[in-house]
Protein backbone atom coordinates (compact mmCIF):
# COMPACT_ATOMS: atom_id res chain seq x y z
CA UNK A 1 0.00 0.00 0.00
CA UNK A 2 1.30 3.44 -0.92
CA UNK A 3 1.90 6.11 1.70
CA UNK A 4 -0.72 8.84 1.73
CA UNK A 5 -0.21 12.47 2.65
CA UNK A 6 -3.09 14.66 3.83
CA UNK A 7 -2.93 18.43 4.12
CA UNK A 8 -5.52 20.32 6.13
CA UNK A 9 -5.31 23.97 7.11
CA UNK A 10 -7.41 25.93 9.58
CA UNK A 11 -7.78 29.65 10.12
CA UNK A 12 -9.54 31.22 13.05
CA UNK A 13 -11.90 33.89 11.71
CA UNK A 14 -13.17 34.87 15.18
CA UNK A 15 -12.60 33.35 18.64
CA UNK A 16 -15.65 31.10 18.03
CA UNK A 17 -15.46 30.46 14.25
CA UNK A 18 -12.88 28.54 12.25
CA UNK A 19 -12.56 27.88 8.52
CA UNK A 20 -10.96 24.53 7.72
CA UNK A 21 -9.74 23.63 4.23
CA UNK A 22 -9.15 20.06 3.08
CA UNK A 23 -8.31 19.67 -0.61
CA UNK A 24 -10.85 21.85 -2.43
CA UNK A 25 -13.41 21.72 0.38
CA UNK A 26 -14.00 24.51 2.89
CA UNK A 27 -15.66 23.58 6.17
CA UNK A 28 -16.80 26.25 8.60
CA UNK A 29 -17.10 25.42 12.29
CA UNK A 30 -18.96 27.92 14.46
CA UNK A 31 -20.24 28.02 18.01
CA UNK A 32 -23.88 28.85 18.80
CA UNK A 33 -24.70 32.38 19.96
CA UNK A 34 -24.92 31.24 23.59
CA UNK A 35 -21.20 30.38 23.40
CA UNK A 36 -20.10 33.53 21.59
CA UNK A 37 -20.48 32.38 17.99
CA UNK A 38 -22.80 33.42 15.21
CA UNK A 39 -24.50 30.01 14.83
CA UNK A 40 -23.95 30.06 11.05
CA UNK A 41 -22.37 26.60 10.85
CA UNK A 42 -22.17 23.35 12.77
CA UNK A 43 -20.49 23.57 16.15
CA UNK A 44 -17.30 21.59 16.92
CA UNK A 45 -19.15 18.78 18.73
CA UNK A 46 -21.60 18.30 15.84
CA UNK A 47 -18.71 18.24 13.39
CA UNK A 48 -16.92 15.56 15.43
CA UNK A 49 -20.08 13.43 15.69
CA UNK A 50 -20.42 13.55 11.89
CA UNK A 51 -16.90 12.09 11.61
CA UNK A 52 -17.65 9.13 13.86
Amino acid sequence: MADLTFKITAQSETPARTMVQARNFKIIVDEPQELGGSNQAANPVSTDVCNA
